[in-house]
């Protein structure tokens, strides 16, 4: 049984009230003008120079900006910028409203790579993506069904024009490790943060007056397992070319071994269907910069 509201069609055990996180949904981490004026790029987040670490993706690298730059040892620079998968040779299209979406024209990942070149400095490119989405071209989501309709991935090369989704991803993000491990740099890689059908606020949420506040909204893990069957034929395939890469698996913070959390100790982990909020960015930003700490 589910404790009231709206439950995202499956089980969980507690809700919390709106009021009470609401105000952690907030995200000032998308613009930095000091960083636009100085990078050329949008969006753009820079935490000081010079810097050390770079975040590589599209808004799931994004979301981990905050995390990151406030674990790492004094005197890092993080920056993070652009809002594209990090595959190069590869666009990300999609089914409906094209012109609102600028990963099929605008080639931020040439513009990270200059970034890249022109700061040696960097030792640490964290390459992060919403691998679910790029890989299966499904949004889950409906409001953003409704909107993108899905995606399509398509290559530059002629000879990759007919490769379905998941094979382009690789492709792709192949030369990117490549290019990154060439440059002498550190690659890590992040695996997928769970996402949902419904932003946290319509999943655990309860509108009601007095004070049966509950602590934890969660999922079962069983569910978002089995919606990473690609990303784990990504992953294998990446590990035999880059025996070793690094990878990092956010559920190690975000999940138990039954249950995934939207909301834990009664602070939400997410700010909508399927990215982080500051305080689930800064427990995967920490346990990442824990286990890698000889790389921050």
């Amino acid at each position: 049984m589910v404790n009231g509201g709206i439950t995202d069609g499956f089980e969980f055990r507690q809700i919390v009230k709106q009021n009470s996180f609401t105000q952690h949904l907030e995200w000032p981490y998308w613009d930095n003008p000091d960083c636009i004026n100085k990078f050329k790029t949008s969006p753009c987040q820079y935490s000081g120079l010079p810097l050390k670490v770079m975040i590589l993706g599209d808004s799931h690298g994004n979301h981990l900006y905050p995390g990151i730059a406030s674990s790492v040892n004094p005197g890092y620079g993080v920056f993070s910028g652009g809002t594209c998968p990090p595959l190069i040779g590869i666009r990300a299209y999609v089914d409906k409203n094209q012109a609102a979406h600028a990963c099929a024209t605008a080639d931020y990942l040439s513009r990270n790579f200059d970034i890249l070149d022109s700061n040696s400095s960097i030792k640490t490119v964290v390459i992060s993506a919403a691998w679910r989405i790029i890989l299966d071209g499904n949004f889950l989501n409906p409001a953003h069904k409704e909107f993108w309709g899905g995606v399509k991935n398509k290559s530059l090369d002629e000879s990759e024009k007919n490769l379905p989704n998941d094979v382009l991803v690789y492709l792709g993000l192949k030369r990117t490790i490549s290019a990154i491990s060439q440059r002498g740099k550190e690659v890590i890689f992040i695996r997928s943060t769970p996402d949902f059908s419904k932003d946290i606020t319509e999943i655990c949420i309860k509108r009601f007056s007095g004070d049966s506040l509950k602590q934890d909204c969660s999922i079962p893990r069983s569910i978002f397992d089995a919606r990473r069957q690609s990303e784990d034929r990504l992953l294998s395939r990446l590990i035999q070319d880059f025996p070793n890469l690094k990878i990092f698996d956010p559920y190690d913070v975000l999940c138990s071994r039954e249950e995934c959390f939207l909301v834990l100790n009664g602070m939400p982990l997410y700010r909508d269907s399927f990215h982080l909020s500051v305080y689930g960015s800064g427990l995967v930003g920490k346990a990442l910069v824990h286990k890698y700490g000889h790389l921050f």
